[in-house]
C-alpha cells in the first residue's frame, strides 16, 4: 500500500518500490531529465549531501519532498512527517558485504593503484565516504561523485546503469574520461576491483 500524501493513486508506487530496506532495484529509470540508475540508501544519506545525480539537492529532506510530490505525485507531506522519513533513510545501516574491511596483500595493491596519482581515483573518491560531492563531467553528461562506501552492492554504475559490474567501470575508465586505467596490468585491474569490493 502507499500513503496518499507520498505517491498518487495512479502513480502506484512508494519509496520501497525502487530503496526495498533502504537498498537499490538494481534497475534504470527513464525520466524526462534522461536514465536515472536508483541509488543506494544503505548508510547515514545525509553524510554525502548534496544528493542526486545532477540537481543540486541540498538535503535528504530537499529529496524526501521532491520524489514524493514531484516524481510520484504525492499530495504532500508535513515538516514532522519529512523529518521523520529523512530520519528513516539516515538510520538504514550499511550493506554486509563479505569483503568489507578485508586487509590483504592484493587490497592493499588495490589501495595504493586507487590512491595513486596516474590512476587519479582518489581525486574525486575522497575522504572517509569516498566523494567529494562536486558535479563533473564524465562520458557526455555532469553528474555528481557517488560514495564508493559499499560500491560492491550498488549495481549497475554510472547515473545511466551503462556498466553492470566494477570491472566494466575500470575498463571504461582506460579512456582517461574518469581516473585513468590504462596503464593498468590485468593483474592491477583485478587488485584495484578487489580493493573496491572491500569499501
Amino acid at each position: 500500500n502507499t500513503d496518499a500524501k507520498m505517491s498518487g493513486h495512479n502513480v502506484n508506487v512508494g519509496c520501497s518500490t525502487c530503496h526495498f530496506d533502504g537498498r537499490n532495484d538494481g534497475l534504470t529509470w527513464v525520466f524526462a531529465e534522461g536514465p536515472r540508475q536508483t541509488p543506494s540508501l544503505a548508510g547515514d544519506v545525509s553524510q554525502t549531501e548534496p544528493v542526486t545525480w545532477r540537481d543540486d539537492v541540498e538535503t535528504v529532506a530537499d529529496e524526501v519532498r521532491l520524489t514524493s510530490q514531484g516524481r510520484m505525485g504525492g499530495a504532500g507531506i508535513s515538516a514532522t512527517e519529512t523529518t521523520a522519513v529523512t530520519d528513516y533513510i539516515n538510520w538504514r545501516r550499511h550493506v554486509d558485504l563479505p569483503n568489507h574491511g578485508l586487509d590483504n596483500a592484493v587490497i592493499a595493491e588495490g589501495k595504493e593503484i586507487f590512491e595513486s596519482e596516474a590512476a587519479d581515483c582518489s581525486t574525486c573518491h575522497v575522504g572517509e565516504h569516498f566523494t567529494d560531492a562536486g558535479l563533473h563531467r564524465i562520458h557526455g553528461q555532469t553528474t555528481r561523485t557517488p560514495t564508493l562506501r559499499g560500491v560492491a552492492a550498488s549495481a549497475p554504475y554510472f547515473h545511466d546503469g551503462s556498466s553492470q559490474t566494477l570491472r566494466e567501470v575500470l575498463e571504461r575508465s582506460r579512456d582517461g574520461s574518469m581516473g585513468n586505467t590504462r596503464h593498468l596490468s590485468d593483474a592491477q585491474m583485478n587488485a584495484l576491483e578487489a580493493y573496491l569490493t572491500s569499501l
